[in-house]
């Protein structure tokens, strides 16, 4: 994308990872990096860089939707296509039954042996399966645009068998999503929205205050977003012996104050004081108190997690970091092992966008993603808003992945 163009200002704000600004108080967000937004890797050319560089007029096309062979023994589907869990979705719909390979093999395909990775999504013909499969699978995979692989041996190369107890069962998930007063409406939205218009998931939606009259022996999920949580008396008890059930609880940003109150997450949050202390104020004048305040805000800026990608809520990622969309100073420790924290922030993990350096020392190493058993059921929290705004696509999948794959998280 060259600069030499009337655009270049906009062209070098969707590229910016600027981190220092002579005005450091923002409305609410300090970086728009649009590479980052989706995930994607970049690098800034020089002018000698840009003369040497080959290019092509071959651009990358999405690969062909091959109609499933009707003797295969299976088929699968890779899940690190963006569009992965809309397939899914659109199958279970179906009523067909589907497998979480929950660790990579090589399987003999149709198109030669391949390596799919952790994640990947098989559908068995040796299960009760509707009696159309070969045309649901291929309608679907037209209509969603992911191709499906035709398995032609039930014994693999290298990994995992399909027979094999490794191969999760997927569990339709029917989820709820925790709204109503106290509740941000923009994240119970950007969730809904996600869900609905990316995944083609129906969402029920009950306020908080409500909650005490919902049997929630009717949803294998509860999602709980930011805002300020004042469950009705005894939600909380239900909850847990929800969970402790066979439910997955969901949670992310200010929410993971209610879990940790609860006991739901063994995890410490930081605290408004927690922040301010790690200022100094013994020669703040009165004049200077709004910057002195400003330095303490983390104003939408990208920070980047080391993740475990075998791990099933990083499913469909390749890269060993990823950067996430930060939009408070909010902070989660916790000394659990790294099969319960898939994801810390990394020893330097502002990306762009400005915070004070006392802020991102302090962020650097701490909780980003958490999540722990409790009894049969699960618990998961993330520090931050893996939909911001609907256009962070980056970590889209993160919300997916917490819905289809909890039942490979033991």
């Amino acid at each position: 994308v060259p600069l030499a163009q009337p655009q270049y200002r906009l062209i070098k704000s969707l590229f910016s990872t600027q981190q220092d600004f002579a005005d450091n108080t923002f409305y609410d967000v300090s970086n728009f990096n649009l590479p980052l937004a989706f995930d994607l890797t970049f690098a800034p050319m020089s002018s000698r860089e840009l003369r040497r560089a080959k290019f092509t007029d071959n651009s990358p096309s999405p690969a062909p939707i091959v109609p499933v062979d009707s003797d295969a023994y299976a088929y699968a589907f890779e899940w690190h296509h963006y569009k992965a869990p809309a397939l899914l979705q659109e199958l279970l719909d179906k009523g067909v039954a589907a497998r979480i390979a929950s660790q990579p093999f090589t399987a003999a395909t149709t198109q030669g042996n391949l390596s799919l990775a952790a994640g990947t999504i098989v559908i068995p013909r040796g299960v009760p399966q509707p009696q159309a499969l070969i045309e649901l699978v291929n309608a679907a995979a037209v209509d969603v645009g992911v191709p499906v692989l035709s398995l032609s041996s039930g014994f693999t190369r290298t990994g995992i068998d399909i027979g094999s107890r490794s191969m999760v069962p997927v569990k339709a998930p029917k989820a709820l999503l925790v709204g109503g007063e106290g509740v941000s409406p923009y994240q119970a939205d950007e969730v809904w929205h996600y869900l609905d218009t990316q995944v083609g998931m129906p969402v029920t939606l009950v306020e908080q205050r409500h909650l005490d009259n919902v049997s929630l022996h009717d949803y294998t999920h509860v999602v709980f977003v930011g805002g300020r949580y004042d469950l009705p008396e005894g939600v909380d008890e239900t909850l847990t012996d929800w969970v402790r059930a066979g439910g997955t609880l969901v949670g992310q940003t200010s929410a993971l104050r209610l879990f940790a109150r609860h006991n739901w997450l063994d995890i410490k949050l930081s605290s408004r004081q927690d922040v301010a202390d790690l200022f100094s104020d013994k020669t703040l004048t009165f004049a200077d108190r709004s910057a002195h305040n400003a330095q303490q805000l983390v104003a939408g800026a990208v920070y980047q997690a080391d993740i475990d990608i075998s791990h099933p809520l990083f499913y469909g990622y390749d890269a060993p970091q990823l950067n996430l969309f930060k939009t408070s100073n909010m902070m989660v420790f916790s000394n659990a092992s790294p099969t319960v924290v898939p994801a810390r922030y990394t020893d330097s993990p502002l990306v762009a966008g400005f915070s004070a350096d006392p802020v991102a020392n302090e962020i650097a190493g701490s909780v980003a993603v958490v999540a722990e058993a409790m009894g049969r059921g699960r618990v998961i929290g993330f520090t931050d808003d893996p939909q911001f705004r609907g256009f962070w696509y980056g970590t889209n999948k993160l919300m997916s992945n917490a819905l289809f794959m909890a039942e490979a998280i033991n």
